[in-house]
């Protein structure tokens, strides 16, 4: 059996479509069908830098939605079998680009962790944008010392209440930090466009600010804003954009006599300057033992999105735009992506089922 695949031959080199062998799924693992690919930043690094890559060919992508085709011996939860709907978290960076965990194919094999059976009203298109932001925001929110327990903000006995300010919040991955955060308890602020502001105000956006103001007048409007919500700040969920900004206004609104955290889901520069005592930059880096990384994705993807999807307490976000069907369509969103979007998320379409 064979299928066709989007491989990387070297760093730097386009992707090609070619042919390959079929595998077949081990031990707590399922075979899904591709029905619609997402793309991210990570994806363009892979393609473009080897990042994540120990040998070629590779095949790279982390975003999927499907039907599982088969499964390993040992996955016997009906939920999972043969013809469920799911969207999928591909590993091929954990991987280091093994051909048979990457996303841009036909048919891709996943750890069972990193699945999630679709409700009947979710499209494949909008399903796959959905594995990895909302991997990153649950891994974020560990990085901020945050439980993963509802309303878990609102337990604290402060007088004022708990705030967060999701940076980038109009993109995949600051829509999903918005949708946890509100599900942890915390009144949410956010920086994006402002053509974006109703859209996040939906997921539960108290304010939004326009990233592109200076820090100056930001540092005032967000101040003046906390004072009259009453609201205490400490920590920054750096979605999209640059930290530096984040750092200066976080330093300027948290109370004096707490340490500032930001989680970063853009790489932290190398040259960032040292930050001190009461302020703390960290990427956003899932667990590197793989038993622990699996049980935060069983927790996330077998746990908490099933229900939250079914009951459209979560859901995919910002709107997909569709680059092309096909895996030949996968060189062009990530031309497309490296070029800069906003306020949308860059799909293809493997088959006709949407």
């Amino acid at each position: 059996m064979s299928h066709t695949a989007a491989m990387v031959s070297s760093a730097g080199i386009p992707l090609s479509v070619v042919s390959r062998a079929t595998p077949t799924p081990g031990p707590n693992e399922v075979l899904v069908a591709v029905k619609a690919i997402a793309f991210n930043p990570v994806d363009i690094a892979q393609r473009d830098m080897g990042l994540f890559i120990e040998s070629y060919p590779a095949v790279v992508g982390c975003d999927v939605a499907g039907v599982i085709e088969a499964r390993g011996a040992d996955v016997t939860d009906s939920a999972y079998q043969p013809g469920t709907r799911v969207t999928a978290l591909a590993s091929s960076f954990y991987m280091q680009g093994n051909p048979d965990y990457g996303a841009m194919q036909e048919k891709v094999v996943v750890p069972i962790a990193a699945v999630t059976p679709l409700p009947d009203t979710l499209g494949f298109r909008e399903a796959c944008i959905l594995p990895l932001s909302v991997f990153v925001s649950w891994t974020g929110w560990t990085v901020l010392d945050i439980p993963h327990e509802r309303n878990v903000a609102n337990s604290s006995s402060v007088s004022k209440t708990p705030g967060v300010i999701v940076w980038g919040a109009g993109s995949s991955m600051g829509t999903s930090a918005v949708q946890t955060a509100r599900w942890l308890g915390f009144t949410v602020y956010a920086t994006a466009s402002p053509k974006h502001s109703t859209y996040l105000h939906g997921l539960g956006v108290s304010r939004v600010f326009d990233y592109k103001s200076p820090v100056s007048v930001l540092k005032t409007e967000i101040s003046q804003a906390m004072e009259q919500d009453n609201l205490s700040i400490n920590k920054v969920f750096l979605a999209a954009g640059q930290v530096a900004p984040a750092i200066e206004i976080l330093r300027a609104i948290k109370p004096d006599s707490e340490r500032g955290i930001i989680a970063s889901a853009p790489l932290v520069p190398a040259d960032l300057p040292p930050l001190g005592d009461d302020l703390e930059v960290n990427f956003i880096l899932p667990p590197s033992d793989p038993v622990a990384r699996e049980q935060l994705a069983g927790w996330i993807f077998n746990s908490w999105l099933p229900g939250h999807l079914a009951s459209g307490e979560f859901v995919p976000g910002p709107a997909v735009r569709v680059v092309g069907c096909g895996l030949e369509a996968a060189n062009t969103a990530l031309n497309e992506l490296r070029g800069g979007v906003s306020g949308e998320k860059l799909v293809i379409d493997i088959s006709g089922d949407v």
